[in-house]
C-alpha cells in the first residue's frame, strides 16, 4: 500500500522539486511584468514563479475540496 502512495505522489514531488530548483536558481535576475497598463514591481523570476505556483495550488485545492464535498453520495 505504501508503494502505491509513493507512486501516486511522484508527479507532485517531481513538479515541486523542479519549481523549487527554478525558484532558487533564478533569484538574481530581476524582471518586471507589464499587464495592460499596470507594471509589476521588479522582482526575481523565482519569486514570481513561487507566487504563481502557490496561488495555483491554493485555488486548485479549494476547488477540488469543494467538488469532493458537493459530489459525495448522501
Amino acid at each position: 500500500m505504501k508503494v502505491i502512495q509513493l507512486i501516486r505522489s511522484i508527479p507532485f514531488l517531481s513538479t515541486l522539486i523542479i519549481i523549487m530548483l527554478l525558484c532558487f536558481s533564478n533569484q538574481g535576475e530581476n524582471s518586471k511584468l507589464k499587464i495592460l497598463i499596470w507594471n509589476t514591481p521588479s522582482l526575481p523570476i523565482g519569486t514570481y514563479l513561487a507566487i504563481s505556483s502557490g496561488t495555483g495550488f491554493i485555488f486548485s485545492y479549494v476547488f477540488t475540496t469543494y467538488l469532493a464535498k458537493v459530489n459525495q453520495p448522501k
